[in-house]
């Protein structure tokens, strides 16, 4: 396959990829005579990845990405190549642009792109540009790196300060193209004004800057010689007459600030300057005005300002949010308890406080493992009120500059956060998303440039900055557990079932920066930049918590948290009274047998469990798979929960293996003929001996799961906020009704593998029982349903309507005459009105099954 293009310095080459090996996924790219790249893969559908060709001393620089197509080939794989970097020139005049260290230039004309590749490809990446000239004056190289700086570029008429053009660089991805932008620069990052009756030398805090003059009276826009220095200090030095009064004061200009500078002149007694930051009235300049100060304490304080005071305060019980895919079938419940949201503003600041007591993200499938998916975990070594709180946020904000979003201090903590997900929700996730982005039109290589270009052209850079004095948020732990309930629809050998975790903990530091200034957009890369960098670097988190080497780091977490109370809880004791120190004595020994006891037995479990899900994949038979994953969603509760679970798995192991040693041959008779006696005598020997194996890792895993709940270790587990919703198919969605998305829940409890539409639930009358029970209908079976307290549903008795020759109400009472049965089955609801109708809703359905 071959594809062309064209670029700066090669306006005609092709690109010829093959495949490297017998994997079609992996590919390898040349570019004309280059050399091979390195192989890439393009089956993950939403990758974006770069590849890099050598050809000499040129670095081609390729990007490539992998999307579905448009229907009616939704399920085909595009993938794209594009030129990774393009250059867009939006000045009015010609550019040129070469590599750092490199003699090779090439121009880009007002109003067009070209794209980059490296001309040297061992020297820095770096690149210049430079207004087109004999002998060109080349800006400070700088990388591609996310962002926005401003280079100097000087005209050919070098006599005059307006030969100085400011240019702003903006670098950001759109797509698979790492697009930069040259657009004017209407208005400078930074301005220096004298007021004072001296004349004042700038000096930049970098090893190699020249200095800048400041007359009295006089205004200066201001750039930095090096843009891709992180120092936004200068030096300022007072100039009388030919004389220098060495006093060097540094002012950051990121800083917005007022500074006072005491100066001795050789004439005077003293001089008092002030150097203040602030910004303009569009709030895209920072200006440094230097002017003479006075020593009065009425002028350097500061000004109180009187006005109207606006107090709002809103609170909120219960927010919930429902997401829905076309099913439909509710995937997701996000749901905030006791919502407080405080506004205070003044003439020139606002203040923002929000709290969240409870933040819960509830896992609506009906037949998942973990019913709650995120939840914050108590904190119950501090009696601080803020510590009580699952999320807080303080926001203070200046008004003074109407084109700026100015934050002098922003801070946020969120709580030590549980997340427990099965992986039928990730597929599930994964499924709406593609099926979302899969709708989205899909455009050709030009249409991406021209779609570009517009946005360039439309001056992306006038959007309205931000400027966060200091930002602050707290150090962040989650504890990431998965469990093994891998659906159907899923390949086997995906083998989703051992990749499990438990309890892998990941701590992200503190974010503490102080002046940030740019677009929203670009903030918010760098804290997510900074966050996934944190990610990436824990990945032996992850490792360390898999179920199948036992989860250590669980096993270490639970161990240092006893070995820490044991030392922690007598020394807190003994600066009390010697009664504390007796009490956190027997405390913190309490606590490590306990953990150590329970870290032992949940390795152990863990363990046995994965290689019971291991060998149980080996037998290749997807019905004995089935009943055990339903049989894996029922957590024992204590110990003796946990023998009975088990030997009913080491029983159901050993039947399994007896009975598919005598059904296997007759099935692959039934399938392939004589050929499939073999196949089918093969698969019965090989469940022969796998199967009672698994039944008897899964019989010591449940007794340690049930002595790893007596411990009770975690307390109570926080629960589902409510039902799933009731949906039907093809119907639009309803509001919420309670009643009827409790009666599925129970269905699908007591039928978890039957996908039969629920019509109608009716609560029955306890005049005659101690525990209540339920009526449900569904399209083909009327089921009556116990309700222990506490307890799971258990199924009393169901009938089929091919069972079922009439029905009949008298009052309360629903009679429903069973075919072999002398007298009928006699319920009692709780009003008439309810049996006359669900006599209805059967005597029109059970024509269609007889």
């Amino acid at each position: 396959m071959s594809c062309g293009t064209q670029c700066a310095g090669d306006n005609n080459y092709s690109a010829i990829i093959f495949s490297p090996d017998s994997n079609p996924t992996n590919l390898m790219i040349q570019v004309n005579s280059s050399k091979l790249s390195r192989s890439f893969g393009i089956d993950s559908v939403g990758l974006e990845q770069e590849v890099e060709v050598h050809a000499a001393n040129l670095a081609y620089m390729i990007a490539i990405s992998t999307c579905f197509g448009q229907n009616p080939f939704h399920r085909t794989k595009i993938v794209s190549f594009f030129p990774r970097i393009q250059l867009q020139n939006c000045l009015a005049h010609d550019l040129l642009f070469k590599q750092e260290d490199s003699v090779t230039a090439h121009e880009i004309r007002s109003s067009s792109r070209e794209y980059l590749h490296w001309s040297e490809r061992k020297k820095p990446r770096k690149l210049q540009i430079s207004i087109p000239h004999l002998t060109p004056h080349w800006c400070t190289g700088f990388s591609c790196s996310l962002g926005r700086l401003y280079v100097q570029l000087f005209h050919p008429d070098t006599s005059s300060p307006s030969s100085k053009e400011f240019v702003v660089v903006q670098i950001a991805p759109l797509g698979s193209i790492l697009s930069i932008c040259f657009y004017p620069c209407t208005s400078p990052p930074y301005r220096l004004v004298n007021d004072t009756g001296f004349s004042i030398i700038v000096k930049q805090d970098i090893p190699i800057s020249s200095e800048e003059i400041l007359f009295p009276g006089s205004v200066y826009d201001f750039i930095w010689d090096d843009p891709t220095k992180d120092s936004r200090n200068v030096e300022l030095r007072l100039k009388d007459g030919d004389s220098i009064i060495a006093f060097p004061h540094t002012v950051n200009l990121d800083n917005i600030d007022t500074t006072h500078i005491l100066i001795n002149l050789p004439d005077q007694e003293h001089l008092l300057l002030s150097a203040s930051v602030s910004f303009d009235e569009n709030g895209q300049t920072k200006t440094l005005r230097i002017s003479k100060s006075t020593s009065s304490s009425e002028e350097m304080s500061p000004q109180l300002n009187e006005g109207i005071v606006l107090h709002f305060l809103l609170t909120l019980s219960r927010v919930g949010v429902s997401f829905v895919d076309n099913s439909p079938k509710e995937l997701l419940y996000v749901s905030c308890s006791n919502l407080h949201t405080a506004v205070t503003q003044e003439s020139q600041n606002r203040t923002i406080q929000l709290s969240l007591e409870a933040l819960q993200i509830d896992n609506q499938l009906l037949n998942g493992n973990s019913c709650v998916a995120l939840y914050q975990l108590s904190n119950n070594d501090n009696n601080r009120e803020d510590t009580k709180k699952a999320f807080t946020l303080s926001l203070v904000q200046q008004l003074k500059y109407p084109n700026l979003l100015y934050i002098t201090y922003l801070s946020a903590l969120l709580q030590t956060t549980q997340i427990r997900v099965d992986y039928s929700l990730i597929y599930q996730l994964q499924s709406f998303i593609t099926s979302s982005s899969s709708e989205d039109p899909k455009y050709s290589f030009h249409e991406v440039l021209e779609s570009v270009n517009t946005k360039m052209a439309n001056g992306t850079h006038n959007k309205k900055l931000v400027y966060i004095q200091l930002l602050h948020i707290n150090p962040i732990k989650l504890n990431v557990s998965t469990t093994a309930n891998a659906p159907s629809s899923i390949k086997k050998d995906e083998l989703y079932q051992l990749l499990t975790v438990d309890n892998a903990t990941i701590t992200l530091n503190v974010l503490y920066q102080e002046h940030l200034f740019d677009e929203p957009e670009c903030l918010l890369k760098t804290i997510l930049h900074f966050y996934t960098t944190q990610l990436i670097s824990q990945w032996y988190t992850t490792l360390l918590g898999l179920d199948c080497i036992g989860a250590p780091l669980s096993l270490w977490n639970y161990s240092g948290k006893g070995f820490h109370d044991f030392f922690y809880e007598p020394f807190l004791g003994l600066t009390k009274s010697p009664e504390d120190f007796a009490m956190g004595l027997s405390k913190g020994a309490t606590s490590l047998v306990r953990n150590s006891v329970f870290g032992l037995v949940n390795s152990g479990s863990k363990l046995l469990g994965s290689l019971g899900n291991g060998i149980a994949l080996l037998s290749c038979d997807e019905e004995f798979q089935s009943s055990r994953q339903s049989a894996l969603r029922e957590v024992p509760q204590h110990v003796g929960d946990g023998i009975v679970s088990g030997v009913r798995e080491l029983t159901t192991g050993i039947l399994h293996g007896v009975t598919g040693a005598i059904t296997e041959p007759i099935k692959g008779i039934q399938q392939e003929g004589v050929g499939g006696l073999f196949l089918g005598l093969g698969r019965g020997a090989l469940g022969l001996v796998l199967k009672p194996t698994v039944g008897l890792l899964d019989f010591a895993a449940y007794t340690a799961q049930g002595i790893k709940s007596t411990a009770s270790y975690f307390g109570e587990t926080p629960s589902r906020v409510r039902p799933p919703r009731f949906l039907v198919p093809n119907e639009v969605i309803r509001p919420y009704d309670n009643s009827m998305s409790q009666s599925k829940a129970i269905q699908s409890q007591i039928t978890p593998n039957s996908a039969e539409e629920l019509l109608c639930a009716c609560q029955l009358s306890t005049t005659h029982s101690t525990a209540p029970y339920m009526l449900l209908v569904t399209r083909q079976n009327v089921l009556c349903v116990c309700l222990p307290n506490q307890e799971p549903p258990v199924l009393f008795w169901s009938f089929h309507f091919s069972e079922i020759d009439s029905v009949t109400s008298s009052g309360a009472l629903l009679r429903l005459h069973i075919r072999g049965y002398r007298s009928p089955t006699t319920v009692e609801l709780m009003c008439a009105a309810a049996a006359q109708s669900i006599a209805k809703v059967l005597d029109w359905l059970l024509p269609s099954h007889h």
